[in-house]
């Protein structure tokens, strides 16, 4: 398993001050989360392949992870990954989820899935994670900066955990210090928080 990493999400920055803020997290972060939003598959919109370009150019030392809150995350995968993507994650509640899986594996590039809140852990499929090593479990309901902590997303964490212990798992929203240290115990590798990290 990776050792545990905070990545900031972009989505939490000042929107007049991505550049800024890009360069001050790019200081004291190895990795950036780009969420991408389509106003479907949740009610919001957000950036888009253009954006990703954009903090490849400002802040090149950073992995972009970017994060598909889409419905047709098929349409996204090529423009992201020539946008400079270096890991991109799918929520297997989209219906293409496995098609749009196989081509990020044809890509070379990493890639995982998400899983939302309100999602059976059965829906996760075993092959797919396997094959991608990586797995994001949203701790609230994606779409929207500044929700609280899902107190359930610990018990999904040690069971996905003892179910896939290979799996790099990363969990994404409302995380602060003591969550992060409980959710490390469980396993979790990476934290996503927009608040905390833009404002510190």
């Amino acid at each position: 398993m990776s050792a545990f990493e905070w990545i900031p999400s972009l989505f939490a920055a000042d929107p007049l001050c991505f550049g800024d803020a890009l360069k001050r997290v790019s200081a004291d972060y190895a990795s950036i989360h780009v969420d991408i939003m389509d106003g479907h598959f949740v009610p919001n919109i957000s950036f888009g392949s253009a954006m990703v370009a954009a903090v490849k150019r400002i802040a090149p030392r950073l992995l972009i992870e970017v994060h598909l809150m889409v419905t047709n995350p098929e349409n996204f995968i090529h423009p992201c990954i020539q946008a400079g993507a270096q890991r991109i994650f799918v929520h297997v509640e989209v219906p293409s989820a496995a098609e749009t899986c196989k081509t990020l594996q044809a890509s070379g590039i990493q890639w995982g899935l998400v899983i939302n809140p309100e999602t059976p852990l059965e829906c996760l499929p075993k092959a797919l994670l396997q094959e991608s090593g990586n797995c994001l479990i949203m701790s609230v309901h994606p779409g929207f900066c500044g929700q609280s902590f899902i107190e359930a997303t610990y018990q999904r964490v040690a069971a996905i955990h003892q179910a896939y212990p290979q799996l790099t798992l990363t969990v994404d929203g409302g995380i602060n210090p003591e969550i992060a240290a409980k959710l490390a115990n469980l396993g979790v590798a990476h934290c996503v928080a927009g608040s905390y990290c833009f404002k510190q």
